[in-house]
């Protein structure tokens, strides 16, 4: 089972599980929604804000977290597509916030 963490913790119940099928259906295999945390496994399926911790992240508008085709489309750039632009990644962060090109070149997890 694959876990895919959420941000902020207080999504309904059948949000949570309407999440949980539509990104089983995009990887093959089941998964779990999880509270996002620093260090959570993968990418943090964030809504209305990004996570308030450094984490690569897909963030949900208020609008488009009630629209099933945006929320779909979310779901797949966050599992499926690691160079897509509209995924928030630590080093796109960091480029951001320091004003200048951010390289990751290691990995201390």
């Amino acid at each position: 089972m694959t876990p895919l963490p959420i941000y902020p913790r207080d999504i309904p119940a059948d949000k949570r599980a309407w999440i949980e099928a539509k990104a089983a259906d995009a990887l093959g295999s089941p998964v779990m929604v999880v509270p996002a945390v620093i260090g959570s496994p993968g990418r943090v399926l964030a809504f209305g804000r990004p996570p308030d911790f450094l984490c690569d992240s897909v963030v949900v508008s208020e609008a488009s977290s009630n629209d099933p085709a945006a929320m779909e489309a979310a779901i797949r750039y966050l599992l499926l597509d690691p160079s897509d632009e509209r995924v928030v990644t630590e080093e796109r962060w960091l480029s951001a916030v320091m004003g200048a090109e951010v390289k990751e070149v290691g990995n201390a997890r």
